[in-house]
């Protein structure tokens, strides 16, 4: 997923429209999914990695 997904998906969770609650279920994990793949990879994994290498 690229942010640019989530950017795009954004507006959807501001949508007032008749048909905006199943998109507002879709988009709202997929935000989330995002931000958490996003911070595993940048934050968790290189730690991982550090005690993995020190402990080693």
């Amino acid at each position: 997923m690229a942010p640019t997904d989530f950017v795009a998906l954004i507006p959807i969770l501001w949508m007032t429209t008749p048909g905006a609650g199943p998109m507002k279920r879709f988009a709202v994990p997929v935000i989330f999914g995002v931000i958490t793949f996003a911070v595993d990879t940048l934050v968790l994994i290189p730690v991982y990695c550090t005690l993995y290498n020190r402990y080693e």
